[in-house]
């Protein structure tokens, strides 16, 4: 007698099934329970979180884990902020994981606490991952670490990002610094903040050694608009080679009919690059 139609048809893939169900029924014994996880030291959840998963089983201890350390919240954090001095990749990118899910007010006031380490990767972190909450209240405490070489990267960022403007006259001077990410890290602070007066500063970056810090002082006096034509024109006369080109180009940002005088001037230049950068302005203000 054949097996019913709902039964036979299973039967072929039995075999093919049982490896799967194995492994499947081995994860289920090791996978801790909430309630083992509940009361486990933070030592044993910090190194399961950040180890790398090659089985189900420790897949499975690593999903846990995270869960339970997110759950634990700003304690955890307390926790994982004293292991920020190590060199681990793994708890680096957890603590900005939870860092992100925790609210500013809760994340904030922890991170704070280690912006003093005497660890400098640990101030570090702590600056970087402040700026990625909208907390200005502690730029106070951020403003002191731009004299810090270690920590001047993620102070001159959380400054910006938090558009500190009194933080403006600080932040100037790292535009000429001899890092170039960090004067690109400058120029988009200054970006952010948004104050006209730092126009000057961005012009004199347009004629940097590296396009990439060009790029972003172009950028940066473009997103300051209007309010920063005067000075860009007054540049010109005196500017030539790359500098010149990236004022040009800013130039066809603006409507007025002084920009557009200029622009019509150059677009008639002997030099090809010149005139064709002149055409583009010409054809952007349309």
């Amino acid at each position: 007698m054949n097996p019913p139609p709902s039964v036979s048809w299973m039967r072929p893939l039995f075999p093919a099934l049982l490896p799967a169900l194995a492994l499947a029924a081995n994860a289920a014994l090791a996978a801790p329970s909430s309630n083992e996880l509940s009361s486990a030291p933070f030592e044993k959840l910090v190194f399961d979180a950040q180890r790398f998963g090659n089985t189900i089983e420790k897949k499975d201890a690593k999903a846990a884990a995270k869960a339970e350390l997110i759950r634990r919240g700003t304690n955890s954090l307390q926790v994982l902020m004293g292991y920020a001095h190590l060199e681990n990749d793994g708890i680096q990118m957890f603590t900005q994981e939870l860092v992100e899910k925790l609210k500013p007010e809760e994340a904030a006031p922890v991170l704070a606490e280690f912006l003093g380490s005497d660890k400098p990767r640990t101030r570090r972190l702590a600056a970087y991952y402040l700026g990625l909450h909208e907390s200005p209240s502690f730029a106070a405490r951020i403003v002191p670490l731009l004299r810090d070489d270690e920590t001047r990267g993620a102070a001159i960022r959380a400054l910006g990002k938090w558009k500190v403007k009194t933080a403006v006259g600080e932040l100037s001077p790292f535009v000429a610094d001899p890092k170039e990410p960090r004067r690109i890290a400058a120029i988009n602070a200054l970006r952010d903040i948004g104050d006209p007066s730092v126009a000057g500063v961005l012009i004199a970056a347009l004629d940097d050694v590296h396009f990439t810090v060009r790029e972003a002082a172009q950028a940066a006096l473009v997103s300051l608009g209007a309010a920063v034509e005067p000075p860009v024109l007054q540049a010109i006369p005196a500017a030539q080679g790359h500098k010149l080109r990236h004022l040009i180009r800013i130039l066809g940002h603006y409507s007025s009919w002084r920009s557009k005088r200029v622009l019509k001037r150059y677009a008639l230049s002997e030099n090809a690059d010149i005139r064709l950068d002149a055409q583009d302005a010409l054809r952007l203000r349309r």
